[in-house]
Parts: C-alpha cells; structure tokens; sequence
C-alpha cells in the first residue's frame, strides 16, 4: 500500500513509480507542481547565453534546460550545425592534403 501525495488516501499501485490514487490527484499533482520540478520555493533558473545570437536569457521557469533563447534562434540551430559541419568537413579535407604533402601546422603558410 502506498500513500496518495496529493490527497494522503493509502491505495494499491499499479506500478511501483505510480504516486497518486487517480487521475484527478494526478492533475492536481501538476497543477501545484510537486512532481519535483521548478517550484516556487527554489530559485529561478540561472542565465544562459543563447548558442546562436550570443544573447543572454533566463530559462522559463517550466523548462530550466532551454538552450535557446527563442523558436526563431531554436529553428536556426540545424541550420548553424550543418553550416559547421561542411566547415568543419572542408578544414579536415585542407588537413589531410596538408599532411599528404609533407605540411605541417607549423611550416603551413596561409
């Protein structure tokens, strides 16, 4: 028997994670935010600095792991990373025709 946190009612689980006794405790469970989420007592989420725009931002309170600052800047994010891997892929390419030809990164002239 286990113990409803949202009404204190002892019920049976169904499943050894189940915390309430019904569906309502459930949505009332979220509605007050005990699920051990961002709650009111705890502190905001720290800033962060968006990967795209370099601009600053605070993370909602619902999602403390937000990496970007907004859906414009979160829409970009595949665009920037494909962006990066043909650089990335070109330098590599530029490396090994480096190497083959006897160049090294300190005798390389650019």
């Amino acid at each position: 028997m286990a113990k409803c946190i949202a009404c204190g009612q002892e019920f049976k689980p169904l499943s050894s994670r189940q915390k309430t006794c019904s569906l309502q405790c459930t949505h009332d469970v979220a509605k007050c935010g005990q699920r051990g989420g961002f709650t009111k007592n705890q502190s905001p989420p720290a800033e962060k600095i968006c990967p795209i725009c370099k601009q600053k931002f605070t993370p909602a309170t619902n999602h403390p792991y937000q990496k970007y600052c907004s859906a414009t800047c979160r829409e970009r994010a595949p665009i920037e990373r494909a962006k990066l891997k043909t650089w990335f892929a070109v330098e590599w390419e530029a490396w090994k025709r480096d190497f083959a030809a006897g160049k090294t990164q300190s005798n390389r002239s650019d």
